[in-house]
């Protein structure tokens, strides 16, 4: 049995009282008022989560990182659930991480030519050139 949202009760609860039979005229100026205070109400509702959502986006990123720190996540790739390539720039060296749910492995440390930005696919191809067969 699924259980309705807490937010969604007064509009269900407003539709099912909408739905009752009334007296014409007291119907129309219920249906009237009730469906203005419904809209603003769900407007105000979904403008506090949407504010909320985004200021928690904000401050409790994951790849955020302080602007003087020593680590930085440079890409991330997902290859499959729960299985990723990260990488990682630690005091101007960069290194290639595998990670799954359980193990982080160190795939390659890559070296940083300065003043140059290299991509995650030009990384990779780079680490995986060195490897024999």
């Amino acid at each position: 049995m699924s259980r309705a949202c807490p937010a969604c009760i007064p509009a269900i609860t407003a539709f099912l009282l909408l739905s009752l039979p009334q007296p014409a005229a007291a119907a129309e100026l219920i249906e009237t008022g009730a469906m203005l205070r419904l809209t603003w109400g769900l407007l105000v509702v979904l403008g506090v989560m949407l504010i909320l959502y985004a200021l928690v986006r904000k401050r409790f990123s994951l790849f955020q990182s302080p602007s003087g720190s020593a680590i930085r996540i440079v890409e991330l790739r997902h290859l499959m659930p729960k299985k990723s390539l990260c990488l990682v720039e630690v005091r101007g060296q960069h290194f290639l991480l595998g990670l799954s749910a359980d193990r982080v492995s160190l795939i390659a440390e890559l070296p940083v030519e300065p003043g140059r930005k290299e991509s995650f696919a030009a990384a990779l191809e780079q680490s995986t050139a060195h490897r024999t067969p």
